[in-house]
């Protein structure tokens, strides 16, 4: 089998492609431009601010540099220091974060290069008249940086209005030479991207890393048969990341034409070229300091040249994969080779080596996969060029984020990080495998094997990253297939890679796998629904983006037991995930809630926008060709309008994300979940009680519920209060795209409404429609329902631009501010306009009780019976149920003499879990205690139920845990 980790597919200019480029005029560069708090060193004088002291001698210097083409050189002999006689544009910690609206720094940095390193030395760096500065050491050779906050770690105290930068040269060191690239005075940063190194120890960013690396073991032993198999896998490895077809006849001369974009050179020994970022594309999120807010032309002009990490290294990743497919002693493999080498040597010389933090490499793994591809494929080449461990040894330390490189113990308290997973496992064993052949290789394969067993078998604690009790998978602090479903393909890959040798991974970690796989093709159609996309409402979450996973699983001994073609009817509850599927003849429902445990959504400045409503109650029918084939388009969407859900209808303004930061809103409430009964029937409750937060309205609550009976679905509301006047609470049926006479709707009339424009209101005793999906819906007695073909007119949710599209929409009205509003609507999955007008007719089920405390239905056909109880009932609530202590899901189902039952709190029981992103708080068990009437005994013994006699009636309690439904079948006592 051979797949490409990452095919990568280069043209000539691919490393400049979405990168500002310069105007067509010349920018004229300045020496120093007071206006901006970056010294650039670009023009032929020396900026005005520069004084040197002592014995310096400075000048520009075009050997070394790194913003434009020019540096700062910098001779001393004896005490000397430079001085820039600047104003320091320091602001205080709290105006830093009234600018980020998160906690956020002022921070210095600059650029130093060393030609050769100067252990125990250190620069002082001063500010104003030594009100506060730092050391940073010189112990390196090429160019290094940092990011060093005022208020947090410099000894001293800044103060506002602070004039002059004061570098001092090292008292130990009588004479040298160094050269200085980009100042940048203070900047505004994200409290968490100030990271350590050797040469500024003291930072600490609240979301720094560690500087302790474990070092890799010398003195182990391994077997011959060991070192057998260790060759095979780098064999078979490589087999799958090498090119599979062949490339064309100028491959290389696109290489060498792209290649000189870089303007990469070596001259007597030194190398120069473009700068090499981490990343542009974070601008303003994780690199600030790097990018202060506020740019000047020139600025933006040099920034505008730098290469980002991410295509430098999946370029080298081509040239690798090319490489590999030519005569290994041809002209082309050998400038192939040249090309290789000498990027490798740039990338070291930028500051790319082991101990240099680089401000932050935060979610180093997404900008750097083709980095370790590359390095595997070339590890002998660089060997050669005594470039093999240096680059080797830089691989380890930016990995350090995710995973000590040679420790590899799982900590249970922090939990699988699916960032490690998805982007970094594969090139952690990769690093593993390029090191020189020996028993610590061995060894570290070994221990991999371990690890990596360790992270997929946890059925991991709270909201931690990793795989739950029920098969949803976190990351972020919630289910996240955006996240989890790369890391699944990553995983089942290392699985298959491993299987069969003596490193396989354990059999307990390929199960829990399999229930994760197994879990994420019954969430999705083959997409998942909206209210399980995070912050990408319309991405590409798709469960047929985990073939290769299922077939690696299923070649490991662990097969997927569904047929995904044809997936099973049915109802599964994932309260993790605070959500519910129900499947019935290719279609998938998911309903979503939300509560203290689970997220409603993810909302950032610049993504999803709009997405408050996702888990308001929604209830999103997805047929089995996904999205676009279920009626669901961005242009145009009206993301007040999520089907299923109650909401305020606001103005995009008033919806968008009133926080410059992120959203993750929770509500106070515990109970809110999914339940089911044999597998087949269901129940989905949601209490909507939404938070306190700016353009939200705090007094906006609603309890919910959906009861699912095989193609049926009863959908209750209660309580819908808000106090809202100037804008509508509506409760959505559905939206769809439409299109003139080929998606045409039905309501209360056999005759198809066909063409746009199409406006009504229904307010009668009994109302019916069917969609142009063939689900149909009928609306009890209540306010009014309307319907409407338009023309929608919206927003992008990343972008802000414009969006329009036409569009089929029917809700309920509750009007302006409503107190206790409620509403009864029914769902028929394969509904035409006969079946559904005869179910409206004679609806075949009984709503026992629609209000704020208990909503409960029982069904005709399957006689089945479902509650959901938002307070504990101390009165009887029918001839069975005559009391529940706390909020609860139960299902009944009587036949002959015996009563199959399910119960569920639908409450995770986390503590903690509303004050934290993420809490290592274990899901507690719990217990729902409920009297029957009548006397009862179990028919089969089920150890998590116990009943004793109460009177003539009989006590149950049962026991809960991780909100999974409990099962168990009494029989009557004679």
């Amino acid at each position: 089998m051979n797949r490409n980790l990452q095919t990568v597919c280069f043209a000539v200019g691919v490393l400049l492609s979405g990168v500002a480029q310069a105007a067509s005029g010349e920018v004229a560069l300045v020496a120093e431009d007071p206006a901006s708090p970056i010294i650039s060193f670009e023009s032929s004088e020396l900026p005005g601010s520069l004084q040197s002291g002592g014995g310096s001698a400075v000048q520009l210097s075009t050997r070394h540099y790194l913003n434009g083409s020019r540096s700062l050189e910098w001779k001393w002999n004896g005490t000397s220091d430079l001085f820039f006689d600047r104003k320091i544009p320091f602001v205080s910690d709290q105006k830093a974060y009234q600018q980020l609206k998160r906690g956020a720094v002022s921070v210095f940095s600059f650029w130093v290069y060393s030609e050769k390193a100067l252990p125990g030395a250190q620069l002082r760096v001063e500010f104003g008249k030594e009100d506060c500065g730092f050391d940073f050491g010189l112990n390196f050779t090429g160019w290094r940086t940092c990011s060093v906050a005022f208020t947090r770690d410099m000894d001293g105290t800044p103060r506002d209005g602070m004039r002059g930068l004061r570098i001092k040269a090292p008292a130990n060191v009588p004479a040298g030479e160094l050269f200085i690239d980009r100042i940048i005075l203070a900047s505004v940063d994200d409290i968490r991207y100030q990271w350590p190194d050797p040469q500024v120890p003291f930072v600490k960013g609240t979301g720094h890393t560690t500087m302790e690396i474990t070092p890799i073991p010398d003195a182990v032993s391994d077997t011959p048969d060991e070192r057998a198999v260790v060759d095979r896998l780098e064999a078979q490895l490589e087999s799958e990341v090498l090119l599979e077809e062949p490339v064309s006849s100028n491959a290389v001369d696109q290489i060498q034409a792209q290649f000189e974009e870089l303007d990469i050179k070596m001259k007597d020994g030194v190398v120069t070229g473009r700068h090499v970022i981490f990343s542009r594309s974070s601008l303003h999120d994780r690199q600030d300091s790097v990018y202060p807010r506020e740019l000047t032309a020139q600025d933006k002009y040099l920034m505008s040249q730098y290469a980002e990490l991410r295509d430098y290294t999946d370029f080298m990743q081509h040239i690798a994969k090319v490489y590999r497919t030519l005569p290994p002693e041809s002209p082309g493999a050998l400038q192939l080779r040249n090309i290789f080498i000498l990027m490798s040597r740039h990338l070291l010389d930028q500051g790319w080596q082991e101990n240099s933090a680089l401000y932050t490499t935060h979610h180093f793994g997404y900008a750097s996969r083709g980095w370790y591809v590359a390095v595997f494929l070339m590890r002998d080449e660089l060997a050669r060029e005594d470039l093999l461990d240096p680059v080797v040894r830089s691989l380890i330390w930016y990995m350090r984020e995710k995973v000590d490189f040679a420790k590899m113990e799982f900590d249970p308290a922090a939990g699988t990080d699916l960032d490690y997973v998805n982007t970094l496992s594969k090139a952690h064993l990769m690093t593993v495998l390029s090191l020189p052949d020996g028993p610590p290789k061995t060894v570290l394969v070994r221990k991999y094997s371990g690890y990596f067993s360790d992270l997929l078998a946890a059925d991991t604690r709270g909201t931690l990253g990793g795989i739950k009790a029920d098969g949803t998978a976190f990351h972020h602090g919630g289910n996240y297939p955006g996240y989890s479903f790369p890391a699944f393909r990553s995983a089942a890959f290392i699985c298959r890679l491993l299987n069969g040798t003596p490193f396989a991974i354990r059999e307990d970690a390929l199960k829990n796998l399999n229930k994760a796989l197994t879990a994420a093709a019954i969430y999705s159609n083959p997409e998942t629904g909206i209210g399980l996309s995070g912050r990408h409402p319309f991405g590409e979450s798709s469960v047929l983006s985990l073939t290769d996973a299922f077939q690696d699983v299923a070649e490991c001994g662990h097969p997927v037991e569904l047929d995904r073609d044809h997936m099973p009817d049915g109802h599964w509850s994932f309260n993790y995930g605070c959500f519910g599927i129900h499947r019935r003849d290719g279609k998938m429902v998911t309903f979503k809630g939300y509560n203290r445990y689970v997220w409603s959504s993810e909302i950032y400045t610049r993504d999803n926008r709009y997405g408050r409503y996702q888990s308001h109650g929604s209830v999103q029918i997805m047929n089995r060709g996904g999205r676009a084939a279920s009626g669901w388009v961005e242009d145009g969407w009206d993301w007040n309008r999520l089907p299923g859900t109650t909401t305020i209808h606001l103005p995009l303004n008033l919806l968008e994300n009133p926080k410059k930061g992120t959203l993750m809103a929770r509500s106070d409430v515990r109970f809110s979940g999914s339940s089911n009964l044999g597998g087949r029937y269901g129940v989905f409750a949601a209490h909507i009680k939404t938070p306190d937060i700016k353009n939200f309205d705090p007094t906006f609550e609603a309890r919910k519920s959906m009861f699912c009976f095989d193609d049926r679905i009863i959908c209750l509301g209660a309580g819908i209060t808000n106090r809202t006047e100037d804008y509508a609470t509506e409760t959505t049926l559905f939206q769809h795209a439409w299109k003139d006479g080929q998606t045409p709707v039905w309501m209360n009339s056999p005759t198809a409404i066909t063409n746009l424009p199409y406006t009504a209101k229904e307010g009668g005793a009994s109302r019916w429609l069917v969609d142009a999906h063939s689900n149909g819906y009928v609306i009890a007695k209540g306010d009014p329902v309307r319907l409407s073909i338009s023309t929608q007119n919206s927003r992008h949710e990343k972008t802000k631009e414009p969006t329009q599209g036409d569009f089929v929409t029917a809700w309920i009205d509750h009007g302006e501010a409503p107190d206790g509003a409620s509403y009864e609507y029914a769902i028929l999955l394969n509904g035409t306009s006969q079946t559904t007008a005869a179910f409206a007719a004679a609806p075949p089920y009984t709503v026992l009780r629609n209000d704020p405390q208990l909503q409960a239905v029982r069904d005709q056909e399957s006689g089945v019976t479902a509650y959901a109880f938002f307070k504990g009932a101390s009165r009887p609530v029918d001839d069975l149920i005559l009391y529940t202590d706390k909020p609860c899901l139960i299902m009944t189902q009587k036949k002959d003499s015996k009563l199959t039952m399910s119960v569920n709190n639908a409450d995770l029981r986390i503590i903690g879990a509303d004050s934290a992103y993420t809490t290592d708080e274990e899901s507690r068990p719990g217990w729902v205690d409920i009297l029957l009437s009548g006397k009862w005994e179990q028919a089969t013994p089920n150890e998590k139920v116990t009943l004793k006699d109460r009177d003539e009636n009989t006590f149950i309690s049962v026991s809960i845990h991780h909100a999974i439904p409990e099962e168990f079948v009494l029989k009557k006592r004679r």
